[in-house]
């Protein structure tokens, strides 16, 4: 397992952080883990998990675009009117 200091190290270079992390499920945490921080292979980390290699896949897309949508739900700004406010 890598170290904490690894894991920040590895989190700050694939500019994924704790927070993003930490709205994954366990399971989609170890994924992300074995691909972004161990650097692992699809085909090592479904022989890891004894997952087919297209199950990793399918989970790697879901695990970006939910990083993805977080990203962008967290650039967008808090005190923004919503368009029924400004629609009257």
């Amino acid at each position: 397992m890598p170290s904490q200091q690894n894991r920040t190290a590895a989190a700050a270079e694939t500019g994924i952080s704790a927070t993003h992390l930490k709205q994954l499920s366990p399971r989609e945490r170890l994924i992300a883990s074995l691909l972004f921080y161990e650097k692992l292979t699809v085909p090592e980390t479904a022989s890891i998990l004894q997952l087919p290699e297209e199950a990793v896949r399918l989970l790697l897309m879901q695990i970006l675009s939910r990083l993805a949508d977080s990203a962008t739900a967290a650039n967008q700004p808090q005190n923004r009117p919503r368009p029924s406010e400004i629609i009257r």
